[in-house]
């Protein structure tokens, strides 16, 4: 499956939901996610823009296995997602082929689907919220970001680990401003 999206930083998550409300998107999960990546010891598969990954989503167990490609407007995964029924097998089968976890992440993700678009309210401890647009093409994205009145705020290509940092050189920048 093709995955599209497009991160929108620095949000107010109230006035978000409630303009997806006013639109007509129905609510698909409210509650916290935990992820947990898998690479070789030395990284390979980060090297080669691939990403592991378990999630734990309420009651579902969920491994993606991911594969960066290049897009200039948005972030374009190749992705397969199937639900885990037995964790502790997927776990050995993963260690069996010699990956390690090597990353943890926990969100509070409140998530919004119309018409074949998902949008993803996520809130960390250590950063301000996001949202999160997926989409099947690039222009629907962009158009949902007029929608809802989103053009001016930073918009990101990112995985999760580079926002952490993006967000860390603000706070250095700040820092050396003072």
């Amino acid at each position: 499956m093709l995955e599209r999206e497009l991160k929108v930083i620095d949000i107010d998550p109230l006035v978000i939901s409630g303009m997806l409300v006013q639109h007509g998107a129905t609510q698909t999960f409210d509650g916290y996610i935990y992820d947990l990546y898998f690479d070789t010891p030395d990284c390979v598969l980060q090297s080669y823009k691939y990403s592991v990954r378990l999630r734990f989503q309420g009651n579902t167990c969920i491994i993606a296995f991911k594969e960066k490609k290049k897009d200039k407007k948005t972030k374009l995964m190749i992705e397969n997602e199937f639900v885990v029924y037995d964790i502790v097998a997927v776990m050995n089968l993963l260690l069996w082929f010699g990956l390690v976890p090597y990353r943890c992440k926990a969100k509070k993700r409140v998530s919004y689907a119309l018409d074949g678009t998902a949008f993803d309210i996520d809130m960390y401890d250590s950063i301000p919220p996001l949202l999160e647009i997926e989409a099947p093409w690039t222009k629907t994205i962009f158009s949902w970001i007029k929608k809802l009145q989103l053009e001016h705020h930073v918009q990101l290509t990112v995985w999760s680990k580079w926002l952490m940092k993006y967000y860390d050189k603000i706070s250095e920048y700040s820092k050396e401003s003072i």
